[in-house]
């Protein structure tokens, strides 16, 4: 393993006061930055600061382009929290194998064999989610399906739950699965 570089050994504050700057003159002036550093009294080279700085844009870029995935997300399932994740395996599915097809991608620094494996757990996980929610459906379903059997044997005699109501209660409900 690699010894950790300069700049990762920087305090907090000082290693987040240098993202600021980085980010600000666009990650560049490289020497500005080390001068800035050396007057804090911490020696990190021009050439360390580049390979960091190289490393927190991308970053950054990934962050910034999930922030618009989630945003766009939120927009188009109209804040439903279901609808968000489905939105958001969707997109990031669409993402990725746009990369692919688009071969955007660099193949000396991605592992495309990883980005297929990630397509293919996507699917099982959008699968899943399908099949979760159509289980639920038919569990709620059956549930209806006893308690009007029990308002029609009388079985709730007593209780203040008419039929009336829970046809409307399972009308509400199916208009919210």
């Amino acid at each position: 393993m690699p010894p950790r570089s300069n700049v990762a050994k920087l305090p907090d504050n000082i290693r987040d006061e240098l993202q600021r700057r980085l980010h600000e003159s666009g990650y560049g002036d490289y020497q500005e930055h080390a001068d800035w550093l050396k007057e804090q009294g911490y020696e990190v080279s021009k050439s360390a600061l580049h390979v960091y700085g190289a490393r927190f844009e991308k970053k950054m870029e990934a962050w910034s382009f999930v922030n618009g995935m989630i945003q766009k997300a939120t927009e188009d399932s109209g804040g439903d929290v279901n609808a968000l994740g489905d939105v958001l395996l969707t997109m990031l599915q669409g993402e990725l194998l746009e990369q692919v097809m688009a071969l955007k991608v660099e193949p000396e620094t991605v592992d495309l064999q990883s980005l297929v494996q990630m397509v293919v757990m996507l699917n099982k996980e959008k699968r899943e989610q399908e099949n979760f929610k159509e289980d639920f459906r038919k569990r709620v379903a059956a549930r209806f399906a006893e308690l009007e059997k029990e308002t029609q044997d009388n079985g709730l005699a007593g209780r203040t739950l008419d039929p009336t109501t829970l046809k409307r209660v399972r009308e509400e409900i199916y208009g919210m699965l």
